[in-house]
């Protein structure tokens, strides 16, 4: 199904969950104070859980939605420890996929979770600059993600 495929896609844009954001405070939820480290310690983290969508079947459409939910938590965590320079840019990208997983909610075919995608996509393009923001700063902060030992940022969903 095409939508898994755009899907996968694009949750890999920030390179195995290298993001976070927020705004507020400088403090998390859980009382960690937001900044770099703590930021990276989190990345750490979301690329170790990897892609929630990786062993999703075609058909499994509780298991795509239950997936896209496991991604906005990662982000949410990573919201919560995100210092200041990269904050809106993470809060942008998770709002996008909040409002892609309240369109999701509630289909019940692969072929309508394959419309509503698709339609979602057409309407809400994807925030490839602010990905690509994210990953940067990511990467530069943190560190590149190791993709060679990460087959789950590399393998194609069926």
């Amino acid at each position: 199904m095409n939508a898994f495929r755009l899907l996968f896609a694009s949750l890999l844009l920030v390179g195995a969950l290298s993001l976070a954001a927020c705004g507020g405070d400088d403090e998390g939820s859980g009382g960690e104070e937001a900044s770099v480290e703590s930021f990276c310690e989190e990345v750490a983290v979301a690329r170790e859980e990897g892609n929630p969508l990786a062993d999703v079947a075609e058909d499994d459409i509780d298991g795509a939605i239950a997936g896209v939910e496991t991604y906005v938590e990662q982000v949410d965590r990573l919201v919560e420890v995100s210092p200041e320079e990269i904050k809106g840019d993470v809060e942008e990208f998770r709002d996008y996929f909040e409002d892609y997983l309240a369109s999701i909610e509630g289909v019940a075919t692969p072929e309508e979770f394959e419309a509503t995608s698709q339609k979602f996509e057409a309407d809400s393009p994807a925030p490839a600059e602010v990905s690509a923001r994210i990953e940067s700063y990511t990467n530069e902060e943190c560190g590149e993600a190791d993709t060679a030992t990460d087959d789950s940022s590399t393998s194609e969903t069926p």
